[in-house]
């Protein structure tokens, strides 16, 4: 943004620079002339317009004259004050109006209509005051004046924003790069420590190796064990191995008896149930037969009876 108003600024400069200094024998350029070229443009409209309407009316008054009343003419009336036909055309002709010769003869008999009821007259005009437009025009410019100042405000202020901003960057930086000068040498100096400290720890540990006297780097030696010792060990693992073997057998005989008992019992299970299904057959059996019986009966009395 600030760069576009530059080179605009730069332009009308360069144009200025062109323009040869009239009228100033001093040779100071003073460039805010607008307020006067507008009030001379104003100044040589108005005058135009003023002889265009003039023009025209001249021209409107040689087409259309005023007419004559015949009625004025044709009036015989007793009037207080009498006036010549003629006299009163050419007073009509030089107010160049009907309505003003009427009035000049002061008897509404002599009228052929009422004022209210006559068409009025179209007549071409134009406004001659043009004060509300002088202060349009200069609320307008000052408008404009104000927001041309504005904007070169706010140009100014950006432009003393963008400085301190740019200023206020380079400082923080300048800290900023102070700050990490120093962050690096501290790491630095810890690390030469560090290495420092491995170098020396990495010879003392390099001495204390070379001071040691050197002796066997073999595995431990180990005492051959007597006879009687694995003798021991064989005859506890055949001791073990016999304590295993009777456990796993007890352990299948308890299985084995489980299982035989858990057989025994289900077969008993399933023999109460089919003995308790055959009876409840049965039962049901003579239910029906009983009930048979008793229908049969009741059929021999139903028989009888019939």
């Amino acid at each position: 943004m600030l760069g576009r108003w530059e080179a605009i600024d730069d332009t009308e400069q360069r144009k200025r620079r062109k323009q040869p200094l009239e009228g100033n024998p001093g040779g100071i350029f003073f460039p805010f002339v607008d307020g006067e070229t507008v009030e001379a443009q104003r100044h040589s409209m108005n005058q135009k317009r003023r002889d265009e309407m003039l023009a025209q009316m001249g021209e409107a008054r040689q087409q259309q004259p005023p007419r004559a009343d015949p009625m004025v003419a044709a009036a015989t009336h007793k009037y207080p004050y009498v006036y010549d036909s003629q006299q009163a055309m050419g007073i009509a002709a030089e107010a160049g109006t009907i309505r003003q010769l009427r009035d000049s003869v002061g008897d509404p008999s002599t009228r052929q209509y009422p004022p209210y009821l006559e068409k009025s007259k179209a007549y071409l005009s134009r406004r001659m005051v043009d004060g509300h437009v002088k202060q349009a025009m200069q609320q307008a410019i000052a408008e404009d004046t104000d927001a041309l100042a504005g904007a070169l405000r706010q140009r100014r202020q950006g432009a003393q924003d963008l400085s301190e901003g740019v200023a206020l960057n380079d400082a923080l930086r300048l800290e900023n790069e102070i700050a990490q000068q120093q962050d690096r040498m501290y790491n630095r100096q810890v690390l030469e420590e560090q290495v420092a400290e491995r170098r020396r720890r990495q010879e003392a540990e390099a001495a204390a190796e070379r001071g040691r006297d050197g002796g066997y780097f073999g595995p431990d030696e180990k005492q051959c064990a007597p006879h009687s010792q694995g003798e021991e060990h064989r005859r506890i693992l055949l001791a073990q191995m016999e304590v295993e073997r009777q456990r796993r057998t007890e352990s299948r005989e308890r299985r084995i008896k489980m299982e035989n008992l858990m057989l025994g019992n289900a077969m008993d299970s399933l023999q109460k149930e089919a003995m308790e299904e055959q009876d409840k057959v049965q039962r049901n059996r003579e239910a029906l037969k009983h009930m048979w019986q008793h229908q049969m009966k009741h059929r021999q009395l139903r028989e009888k009876i019939h």
